[in-house]
């Protein structure tokens, strides 16, 4: 179970249904687990300029970096005539098992355009579309047209997870 505060609240509350016992027990002796947090580190922008044109070249791709952060365009696309869609790589590395909760978070990071005006431009749509190895590919849609000269991408995100185990122990409580 994943459970993810909203943007700007500092906990999350989460109920832990239990089956009842097949048995006639009316009390439980002791339930002992561990529970996973996984805490993001500071954000980091990562930002690099689109080509002009709106196009990249077979087997060209746009890479930015910021600490443990990496971020490349592998692909823009132009799903309607007034659209365009890029497709982004996001790396974090030496994530280790924390990449699981960056991939939850990865559809909540800002990803947006600034134009040679300075003007922001949001997705408007985005999704997931490959996870694998600590990368994290996600598609992003845009209302925007070609020629793009002087806009740059800018992606906010975490640059690092750090994970923390707290064990509990519940005991001899009543059943219902």
């Amino acid at each position: 179970m994943e459970l993810m505060p909203r943007r700007g609240q500092h906990w999350v509350e989460a109920d832990l249904r239990l089956m009842l016992p097949e048995t006639a027990e009316r009390r439980v002796r002791q339930i002992s687990g561990e529970l996973l947090v996984a805490l993001p580190g500071q954000p980091l922008e990562v930002e690099f300029p689109l080509p002009a044109d709106g196009r990249l070249e077979p087997g060209t791709r746009l890479r930015g970096e910021r600490g443990k952060l990496s971020v490349e365009l592998e692909r823009i696309t132009r799903p309607t005539e007034d659209s365009l869609e890029l497709r982004l790589a996001a790396t974090l590395q030496g994530g280790g098992g924390s990449v699981e909760s960056f991939r939850g978070w990865l559809l909540k990071n800002e990803i947006f355009l600034v134009g040679p005006e300075g003007e922001r431009i949001e997705a408007t749509d985005k999704r997931t579309y490959r996870f694998r190895d600590g990368e994290a590919g996600v598609a992003c849609r845009f209302n925007i047209t070609p020629p793009l000269d002087g806009f740059r991408l800018h992606y906010l995100a975490v640059e690092e997870v750090s994970e923390q185990r707290f064990p509990f122990t519940l005991n001899d409580f009543p059943l219902p």
